[in-house]
């Protein structure tokens, strides 16, 4: 069990396009983060390898390490720390209600415009993804997020690959009623719960509706719905210019390193001096990467093996001399 004076360190994807991280899960975090007042350390990873289960987002305390949103928020509850202490008991039951919703819309409309299509996974995705990973992943990670999301999709939708138009359709009709009923929730209160400070629902929201709306897909319809609706729009620049003002450094797009750090104000504050990998991490990493580099070109014919041929001036002179 950490000690409560053991340093919190959350581990999250990077960002870009004025967002924090363009990854959901992160976004949650850092937003419960953020509303709670909570001293954490945040730090950019980037590095699945760092992971335990090979994921981001993840709470590093002392030995502990927390993987999802939910187990992430449980941690921070057991230290007194969460939004929603305010609430009352049916609030926080209105709570659970909406964030199985918005699982069941946002959750899958992220899976399936930010991965499983085809022309956003290629054009933005896997290149953001990939220029930030460490080399050893970029040549199969990206695919391996996508194929997780295809999972996903075709778990809810078992026909999603014989009728990916049918899918698509009824996607984006899910998400257009959700985002209804999430403006009308809303209403002209700063925030969903009607209090002074915005709660766990407000993270769940925000996290997903700012990917829609601030990273550039090439095919997005959820961002023209939010267009329409100026009240969710205002909320989300609310929420991102109180919570996660862009410092001077911050510049939209730009590669972030893995070792940037930043403090309570989305400041650069320093580096993580942790990412600095053992010698026997980068040894398999050269091994792996070469062995699989040659067992790439060999698979393509880029690589030929030598074949062994006969000594033709060899056999002549053995064939003299009989």
């Amino acid at each position: 069990m950490a000690g409560p004076e053991e340093e919190m360190k959350l581990h999250i994807w990077a960002g870009a396009w004025g967002l924090p991280s363009i990854d959901p899960d992160s976004l949650q975090c850092l937003a419960n983060i953020r509303f709670a007042g909570v001293p954490v350390k945040i730090i950019e990873c980037n590095n699945p390898w760092k992971s335990p289960v090979g994921r981001i987002p993840f709470l590093k305390v002392g030995s502990q390490c927390m993987q999802s949103p939910n187990d992430i928020s449980a941690y921070l509850r057991s230290r007194n720390f969460s939004a929603d202490y305010g609430l009352s008991s049916v609030e926080c039951a209105e709570t659970l209600a909406y964030m199985e919703f918005i699982w069941d819309t946002l959750q899958i409309a992220y899976q399936y415009f930010g991965w499983v299509h085809q022309s956003n996974f290629d054009d933005v995705m896997r290149p953001f993804i990939g220029k930030r990973l460490p080399w050893v992943y970029k040549m199969w990670y990206p695919e391996k997020i996508r194929k997780r999301a295809v999972g996903v999709i075709t778990s809810v939708y078992s026909d999603a690959e014989g009728q990916p138009e049918s899918v698509e359709r009824y996607i984006t009709q899910k998400t257009q009623s959700c985002i209804k009923l999430l403006a009308e929730k809303l209403g002209s209160r700063e925030f969903f719960m009607g209090k002074s400070s915005p709660t766990t629902i407000d993270s769940v929201v925000f996290s997903y509706l700012s990917f829609f709306w601030k990273v550039p897909l090439a095919h997005n319809p959820v961002k023209e719905f939010i267009k329409t609706t100026p009240t969710l729009e205002n909320y989300l620049a609310r929420i991102l210019n109180r919570y996660f003002p862009v410092g001077p450094r911050k510049i939209e797009g730009q590669i972030s390193s893995t070792r940037l750090v930043y403090g309570m104000d989305g400041e650069v504050i320093g580096s993580d001096d942790s990412t600095e990998y053992p010698l026997s991490h980068k040894i398999f990493a050269i091994v792996f990467t070469s062995a699989l580099m040659i067992w790439y070109g060999y698979r393509n014919q880029i690589v030929r093996l030598p074949r062994s041929e006969p000594n033709i001036a060899q056999e002549d002179d053995d064939e003299y001399w009989e």
